[in-house]
């Protein structure tokens, strides 16, 4: 037989049993934490995913809004009494479509994507007082820079690296296809 104790065989066997199941514990508690960092990984992705595509929405809602200030901006142009009242009246008419986009972009927007919408609407704020006092402080051309300069914060921002397409687009003068259609 053997000559080793009964005592010795039940500490060994104690002994590799519980470095097993403390391999095992390790092996365990390193594939869920493991696991636990791709399923973090994955939200995050999912998360980044849903913000790009909500701000896309916002952006694209920010464009056409921007587009709808023209008429005001072409009237700093022309200085003419009807078109000066009209466009008096459209930027009264929209004051509350800024508001809420701006709030809008509070939520998702970039710091630099506000920070060019707040010069947007400050100057269109301008060209409201100038149009009540029929002075013309606030020129044309920088309100054409001021939403190129919003429209690049936003691409910018998207990531899109391309330049702006055409080359109407990089002089400010990106509202090329509204006197296509003037009376």
């Amino acid at each position: 037989m053997n000559d080793t104790p009964w005592w010795f065989a039940v500490i060994t066997a104690v002994v590799a049993g519980s470095a097993a199941i403390a391999a095992q514990w390790i092996s365990a508690w390193r594939t869920g934490r493991h696991a636990n960092e791709r399923l973090r990984q994955e939200h995050e992705v999912a998360r980044q995913s849903r913000l790009y595509n909500r701000r896309v929405e916002v952006y694209d809602d920010l464009v056409r809004l921007a587009f709808e200030f023209t008429p005001a901006i072409a009237a700093r142009r022309e200085a003419k009494g009807d078109a000066l009242r009209e466009t008096q009246r459209l930027l009264t008419e929209k004051w509350e479509l800024l508001y809420t986009m701006r709030a809008r972009l509070f939520m998702i927007a970039s710091a630099e994507v506000i920070a060019e919408f707040h010069r947007f609407a400050y100057s269109l704020h301008k060209i409201a007082g100038d149009l009540r006092k029929s002075e013309q402080e606030t020129s044309t051309s920088s309100m054409e820079d001021i939403r190129l300069g919003m429209l690049r914060a936003m691409r910018r921002d998207l990531g899109a690296i391309e330049p702006l397409p055409s080359p109407l687009l990089d002089s400010g003068q990106f509202d090329y296809i509204a006197p296509l259609f003037a009376e």
